[in-house]
């Protein structure tokens, strides 16, 4: 992704926009994380809302990345005591 930065600085990041699924996306996400959660005892559970379209058209290896990025920053230096409860 580093490199990203500096394509996007000289205006060349090419983006592969292809229609894909976003649950589907994010699941796999996930399971690419899971075990590394389950090593520091955290339960990793993922939900997409019901309004979330099923199909988005967007970079799906970028999109993945940048979910994989953030999902390992939280259990990386996340402190964990209590589940969050949105509703």
């Amino acid at each position: 992704m580093g490199s990203d930065f500096s394509k996007i600085e000289a205006k060349r990041l090419e983006l592969c926009a292809e229609p894909f699924q976003v649950r589907d996306c994010v699941q796999s996400a996930v399971e690419l994380l899971k075990n590394r959660a389950e090593a520091k005892k955290l339960y990793l559970k993922c939900e997409v809302e019901n309004n979330v379209p099923m199909t988005i058209i967007a970079d799906i290896v970028r999109f993945k990345q940048m979910l994989i990025n953030l999902t390992n920053n939280a259990i990386s230096k996340g402190d964990f005591h209590q589940e969050y409860n949105h509703s």
